[in-house]
């Protein structure tokens, strides 16, 4: 997946597929490749998960979490997942 932003390219990294994030700024350039000479050899990080799991973990405050935000946005993206 060729993005030039980050948001794309999580969905591409939960499904396995390597990215080439073209941003400088992008989170998952250290997930994939930048270089677009390099199309032919793309990575395939074994740590997608812990990266998952730190990039989760940024998406709410200790607030949001107590008040239950967190729990509620959770449960409603299941809902309109299924």
């Amino acid at each position: 997946m060729v993005v030039f932003s980050s948001a794309a390219a999580i969905d591409g990294l939960i499904a396995g597929v390597p990215v080439f994030t073209l941003a400088p700024f992008g989170c998952t350039t250290r997930m994939g490749r930048t270089d677009l000479s390099q199309i032919e050899a793309p990575l395939y990080p074994d740590d997608r998960e812990p990266f998952l799991w730190n990039l989760a973990n940024q998406q709410w405050t200790i607030k949001e979490v107590f008040a239950g935000m967190a729990w509620r946005t959770l449960q409603e993206s299941l809902r309109v997942a299924a």
